[in-house]
């Protein structure tokens, strides 16, 4: 029986033990400096960007498969999202956890900007096609979402909006929160349109302002569109 157990692997520095009451316990307390706390994958689905609990982001080559460049972000506050934008598959956009919002580049210096935090609970994010705007949704049910919806813009100055709620007669008292399959943007980013439970949104990404408001039952059943053209002609149903 000696032998057996001495041609066992011994348990790493990064293992962790069960205890009484079943819960687990990493040996190491800077273990969360390796976990992944968001991730993004390019457009072209070539490079993938990893954002770690050491507030590090990572933006590798898949095909490849290693690292082309490093971002440090500040350590004590972890990344929450990050999308691919305008400017190559090195240019990205990310928060964390304190709601700073940066702009890295291997080619610039990183711009900084700021997004109130939403609450504990990461927000949904979406880039349009053209890699211009980031819609940003917070999910805190204490506020109405549609009443924070913010979009980054990222060409000239970036620079982050405010997006037109619903006039006071038109507000709801539903607290329902969009799913991360209700964000999206008409082609070339135009319009930006986000769901719940019960409404549908869209806004002018330019002046930022509500243009259209519907009602949405059933939307667990329901996808924005991608704004991919079709193959062939397909005839539309009437509203």
């Amino acid at each position: 029986m000696e032998a057996e157990l001495a041609t066992l692997p011994k348990k790493p520095s990064w293992s962790c033990e069960w205890e009484a009451g079943y819960e687990a316990e990493f040996r190491n307390d800077n273990v969360r400096n390796g976990t992944v706390t968001c991730a993004a994958l390019s457009r072209d689905g070539h490079h993938v960007a990893l954002g770690f609990g050491s507030g590090i982001i990572e933006v590798a080559d898949i095909d490849n498969q290693h690292t082309i460049c490093r971002f440090q972000s500040d350590p004590s506050y972890p990344p929450v999202w990050i999308e691919f934008i305008h400017g190559g598959d090195v240019h990205i956009a990310t928060e964390d956890t304190q709601g700073n919002t940066t702009i890295f580049s291997h080619e610039t210096p990183p711009v900084k900007l700021r997004i109130p935090p939403s609450s504990h609970y990461p927000p949904l994010t979406t880039v349009s096609d053209n890699g211009c705007f980031v819609v940003r949704v917070p999910r805190n049910l204490e506020d109405v979402w549609y009443e924070n919806t913010t979009l980054l813009c990222i060409l000239g100055n970036p620079s982050i909006q405010l997006l037109a709620p619903p006039s006071t007669a038109q507000s709801s008292k539903h607290s329902s929160l969009p799913l991360r399959q209700s964000l999206g943007f008409s082609p070339g980013g135009r319009y930006v349109c986000a769901y719940d439970a019960h409404d549908a949104f869209v806004w002018s990404t330019y002046s930022g302002e509500l243009v259209a408001r519907f009602c949405a039952q059933g939307f667990d059943k329901w996808i924005i569109n991608t704004g991919v053209a079709p193959l062939a002609h397909i005839l539309s149903p009437p509203p």
